[in-house]
Parts: C-alpha cells; sequence; structure tokens
C-alpha cells in the first residue's frame, strides 16, 4: 500500500466484523496518553485522573498498571468500578446524601482494600455522613468542597469553611 492509501491510526482494519454500536479502544493511545500524563505530573502521587472521561474498567486498570492510585469519580457506579478493579484511593467527586450516602458506605464494607472519601460543603451532611459512618462502623475521609469562584458547588473560603473543618474534624469517624 503507498503512502497515500496507508490507514490512518483510528481507522478498522476489520470494520466489517463488528457489531455496530460497538466501543473502540486503541490501546496504544491510551497508554501514550497514560505515559505522556505521567510525565507532565512528574510524579504519580500527583495524579488522580477523573473517570467520567472513560467509565472503563480497562482503562483504570491501565492506569494502575503504571502505578496510578488516585482516582476521582462522579458517580457510585463509577466509585464500585473503581473498588471491583482494586484501586487503593477514590474520591467520590460530590457529597452523597440519602441514599448514595449509603450506598457510599456500603461500598467501603465490601472493598475494604479501596480507601474511599468524599465532598461536603455543610455541617448538615458531614453531621449525616458522621452517624452513618458510626452505625456501620467505618471511617469517612472527607475533604472540603471549596468554591473557588466558578460558583457550581463547594463554601466560599473563609470563616464559614474553616468552621466546617473544624466541625467535621469535631465528629466521630470523620477524618
Amino acid at each position: 500500500m503507498n503512502a497515500q492509501h496507508q490507514a490512518a491510526w483510528y481507522q478498522l482494519r476489520n470494520i466489517a466484523t463488528i457489531d455496530s454500536p460497538a466501543l473502540v479502544l486503541y490501546y496504544d493511545r491510551i497508554h501514550a496518553n497514560i505515559r505522556l500524563a505521567k510525565q507532565l505530573a512528574g510524579n504519580v502521587a500527583n495524579l488522580r485522573p477523573h473517570v467520567k472521561t472513560n467509565k472503563i474498567a480497562e482503562v483504570c486498570r491501565m492506569m494502575m498498571d503504571e502505578g496510578i492510585t488516585q482516582f476521582k469519580c462522579a458517580t457510585i457506579a463509577e466509585a464500585e468500578m473503581l473498588g471491583l478493579s482494586g484501586a487503593v484511593d477514590v474520591l467520590l467527586a460530590y457529597q452523597p446524601v440519602g441514599p448514595k450516602a449509603e450506598r457510599f458506605v456500603r461500598l467501603m464494607k465490601v472493598y475494604t482494600g479501596t480507601v474511599f472519601s468524599c465532598l461536603v460543603d455543610n455541617k448538615t451532611t458531614a453531621a449525616e455522613l458522621s452517624a452513618l459512618a458510626v452505625a456501620h462502623r467505618v471511617e469517612i475521609r472527607l475533604w472540603i468542597d471549596l468554591n473557588t469562584g466558578m460558583d457550581r458547588t463547594g463554601i466560599r473560603p473563609g470563616e464559614e469553611a474553616l468552621s466546617l473543618w473544624d466541625y467535621a474534624a469535631s465528629l466521630p469517624v470523620l477524618k
């Protein structure tokens, strides 16, 4: 095949054999992207990829094979996929309430090799998570969700955020 007729890297050679719709993974490109992220970060400890961009256990395992141990997710289903995949550290990128909080705590009990954490931006939710953790005999790691100006989520930095920090630190089984 001459250069004009060479297939581009993204073109499938066996397209007639693929049932559509189908998910296609370009493993060489995925590996290259993971290695580039590691290079740009300087250290895998500086990486916490958000799995909402791939939602695929195989891709998360590829990251883990490259030494990435910290992940962020947007849903309980993604958190469960990460636990099932053996992720070491999973941050749920919102504060779970009601049934989501119950599911979050159940994940901690099922996937004991994974450290789960979540966000919080108010005292009521912190208290509810603490009570749930006490009832289920688990420890919940919290991150204070700060609103740094995008006005999407979180508490504004300042006295109120410091007060939330102190309050959450005073509650049992919250870290």
